[in-house]
Formats: structure tokens, sequence, C-alpha cells
């Protein structure tokens, strides 16, 4: 019998340990390489909100992806069984003014019409889903039942467990350095510190470090720059300890969002605190900007009385520069197959399937051809071809 082919995947963040387990499970000879440890880079920086609410806006077959990621989530948290690591809390939307409430409105309308479950809430039935909010009456809330937040850093490393069980090799501590190509078709990795791992295919799942590692195989995936001031890629994460108990569900206003975390804490967020800190990454403008959200939160929620910040983190995030995924193989170069996104919470359980579909059994997920790698090739040549 001819040895199984060998497929080593780069990175075990949840997307990369996603992957792992799904071609393991199908009995792939998997080797997984991480630089640290498992479920600890841009996956332990996010909201780690599931949903696909926030896609509404973006194109129709980035939304249903999403849907139907949210779905999975749900079929894959009880194959976990005891290990689930994601929480259907629902998600709580919040319009305290007339203007951003009309707004409101037509989202859940238009959320309606796709079949998405959203509906309107009154204020004073929202002490039943989050107790302790403080909201005028006119206040406008918006509430999706499927949605729900993930303990990432706890998934990928459930997920990689499960890996292992189905015989994947995991190297920690292990960083990759160079692909290894002969006659333009990946070998393997050269990697520190114990040099070369042979692969028949090669994917890469390592986040925001994406572009610059595949830049050296003149391969380009363009991703926001986090370094830029106006970045888009960096966000501001705040961990707080309610004294009266954590949050029940995953919340979003204008001035604050939060998300549960395990034994009762909450993450802090909000797109305003993000532009400040892309803007200015002093320690003392994140420690202002982080006792600003708490206060926010406290002035929302009579949980957040008293809590203490117990941590800050600023995450450098994965973003196409198109704003979509990018999921597919590299035509220049084979056996390498990329995956990066800054979705990566919600699509990995879809992501997963679907990927180990095309690398596994060869078959070709329709759903992830508008987000092809091979999409900037074409814009590349377009831009090269337009007149000056």
């Amino acid at each position: 019998m001819a040895p199984r082919p060998c497929i080593l995947v780069i990175g075990a963040g949840i997307i990369g340990t996603s992957i792992a387990w799904r071609l393991a499970a199908r009995g792939a000879s998997v080797k997984v390489i991480e630089a640290a440890l498992p479920g600890v880079g841009t996956t332990d920086t996010s909201l780690a909100w599931v949903n696909a609410s926030s896609k509404l806006d973006s194109s129709r077959e980035y939304f249903d992806l999403a849907v139907r990621a949210t779905a999975e989530h749900h079929a894959l948290a009880h194959r976990l069984g005891e290990r689930r690591c994601f929480f259907p809390t629902g998600h709580i939307e919040i319009s305290p003014e007339s203007r951003e409430a009309d707004l409101l409105r037509s989202k859940v309308a238009r959320l309606q019409e796709r079949g998405y479950r959203a509906e309107l809430v009154r204020v004073r039935d929202l002490r039943h889903l989050e107790p302790g909010l403080k909201l005028p009456a006119t206040a406008v809330a918006a509430y999706y039942a499927d949605e729900g937040w993930v303990d990432g850093p706890g998934m990928a490393r459930a997920l990689l467990e499960r890996a292992r069980g189905s015989g994947a090799e995991v190297l920690l501590h292990t960083a990759a350095r160079q692909i290894v190509l002969e006659d333009d078709v990946v070998t393997g990795v050269r990697v520190t510190p114990s040099g070369l791992v042979r692969a028949d295919t090669v994917l890469i799942a390592i986040g925001r470090w994406t572009q610059d590692f595949l830049a050296r195989l003149r391969v380009d995936i363009p991703l926001a720059d986090v370094e830029s001031k106006d970045s888009k890629a960096v966000g501001l994460l705040v961990t707080v300890l309610p004294t009266a108990g954590g949050p029940r569900t995953v919340l979003h206003s204008r001035k604050v969002n939060w998300a549960p975390r395990p034994s009762g804490y909450a993450v802090l967020a909000s797109t305003s605190a993000d532009r400040a800190i892309a803007r200015n990454r002093s320690p003392e403008m994140v420690r202002a900007t982080a006792d600003a959200l708490l206060k926010r939160a406290a002035d929302l929620s009579a949980r957040f009385a008293g809590a203490s910040v117990e941590r800050t983190r600023i995450g450098l995030r994965a973003l196409p520069i198109d704003g979509w995924p990018v999921c597919g193989w590299i035509n220049s170069i084979g056996g390498l197959y990329v995956v990066v996104t800054h979705s990566g919470i919600t699509l990995a359980p879809l992501l997963s399937q679907l990927v180990a579909e095309e690398i596994f059994d060869g078959v070709e997920a329709s759903v992830l051809r508008p987000f092809r790698p091979s999409r900037f090739n074409r814009a590349a040549t377009k831009s090269r071809a337009s007149p000056r």
C-alpha cells in the first residue's frame, strides 16, 4: 500500500486546529507546527463573537457563508460534548438614539427577509436576556438568538487534542522559516529548531503573518497594515471582572461592546477605542482607554459597577485588504493552500470542513470561489493594465 500523502498545517490557532482535526478525522497523515502554543495568537485577541448579522452589508456570498458557519458552531458544540467551547447566548444590539434606532429597525427587517433569526425587543423585556441593563425607555434593541461567543483558546486546544487522537503529529514551539520547493511544488518546510519537515501539501493558517511569509515565494496576499495609525486591524481588548457576575450575552452598543468569558469574566471593546489605540499605543493611552471602556460599561449595566480591569491586550489581527476571507490553493505553487480571514472565530467550523474536502477529497467547494487567493492576481493584472 502506498504511503498516505503528508499534509502539514502551519499555525495552531482556531483555523489551523479546526482544519487539522477535520483532516486527521478523515484519515489523512497530518502534522501541525506552531511557533508558540495553540490559540495564543490572534485567536486570543478577539471578542470571539460568532455571528452573521455583522456581514449584512457585505456581499451576499460572505453573509451566507457566515450563516452556514454559525449553524456549524451549534453542530460542533454537540460533537465536542463536555469540551464544548461555543456558548449560544444570543447577541443584543442597542441603539439608544432615535437616528441610530431607525437604522437598527431597518437592519432587523432586512435580516428577517433573509430568514435570519433577528427580532426587535422592548427595553423592559431585556432584563430577562441581560439583567442589570440601564436604558432609557426610548432605546431600541435587537436580539439575534443564534449568535454567541467562543472560548477561542479553549477551542483551539480541544480541537488539537482531537486531531492528536486521530493520529496527527503536533510540534509546538516550532517556527516555520521557509517552504521548500522542487520545480515549484511543495516538498516540505524548514523549521526552527528541528530542521526540515517533509510534506506533500502545506496549509498556511498563520493569520496576520501570512503576507510576509508568502512574500518570500512572490505570492501576494495583501493584508491591512497593522502598523498604520488608521488601521482597522488593530483592536483593544479589556478583560474585566464584574463583582455582580459576568454578562449573559454578547452585546453591542455605540459606546461599548462586551462578551462573556469563562469564570465570570468579560471582555470590553469598541470601534472608537480601536481607532484611538491604532493612533497611540502607549501604555498610558491603553490604560486611559481601558478605564473609559469600563466606565461606559458601568453606565450601561449595573453588573459592571465596582468591576476592575484585570488585563489589557492590543490585538493585531488578520484583515485581507478587501475585507473578504482568503481560502484556496496558490495556483503558482503545487501543494500550497492558504486560509486567512478576519472572521476566523465565526468561520472556522465551516471553513475547516470545506477545506478538508478540497485538500483530502479533491472536491471543490463552490461556495469558496469568491474567496480564492487568485483574485489578488487578477486585481494586480488589472492595475498594471490600467492607463496612467
